[in-house]
């Protein structure tokens, strides 16, 4: 967005999704900031996005996005 606002979107390999280090760094980033953490399904038809710790994954949609981007907006 500019300098103060951002958003980040990690594509990520499902193999690696619960691994100490993306799960950790999955939470301190949602917390910190517009991070989603993104996968395919196995049949690569859709993605989703990561929860973090304890909440459910979601489907990765432009509705999400919008929320988030509207959620970080500064006046």
């Amino acid at each position: 967005f500019n300098e103060t606002q951002y958003l980040f979107i990690e594509y990520k390999g499902q193999h690696l999704l619960n691994t100490p280090d993306s799960v950790r760094k999955n939470e301190v980033a949602q917390r910190a900031s517009g991070y989603f953490m993104v996968y395919e399904t196995d049949n690569q038809s859709e993605f989703f996005v990561k929860g973090a710790s304890g909440e459910q994954d979601e489907s990765l949609t432009d509705q999400l996005l919008v929320l988030c981007v509207k959620a970080k907006r500064i006046p």
